[in-house]
């Protein structure tokens, strides 16, 4: 008789290589432009909120905001916010998560194609300075 252990953590192993993956590749650096207006501007600020990452999917709504925006970035910054944002969608079983993150980043104007057409504008990320998966109580 062959015993056949089935988990709900099946993916568990996959969803910890991706989590190592965007730890690992995770780039810490100092805030130079600060704005708590809320305004997006087109020089480089310090933005809090959250992004969510997946199929034909990658935007950002700044903490309280209702409005939200294409994220385009290095790609060594979107594979960190894409890896940790498939790795919570599979470890919740849903697509489509929100991550916490307080970034740098700058309005760039709207695109003119492709997905990101459909928004208002697209942000461009320079630095992640925190990510987090628990949302914090101060930015809903």
């Amino acid at each position: 008789m062959k015993l056949i252990y089935r988990s709900k953590f099946r993916s568990l192993p996959f969803f910890l290589l991706l989590l190592f993956i965007g730890l690992f590749a995770y780039d810490r650096s100092v805030a130079k432009d600060v704005s708590d207006n809320g305004k997006l501007e087109t020089k480089t600020q310090n933005l809090r909120g959250y992004v969510i990452f997946g199929h034909e999917v990658a935007t950002f709504r700044a903490c309280g905001g209702r409005e939200v925006f294409w994220v385009e970035g290095t790609d060594k910054i979107i594979n960190i916010l894409t890896v940790n944002s498939l790795a919570l969608a599979d470890y919740r079983t849903m697509p489509y998560q929100e991550i916490y993150v307080e970034i740098d980043g700058m309005d760039i104007g709207p695109a003119e194609d492709g997905f990101a057409a459909d928004y208002e504008t697209v942000i461009y990320v320079t630095t992640i300075k925190t990510l987090s998966w628990a949302k914090p109580m101060d930015c809903s």
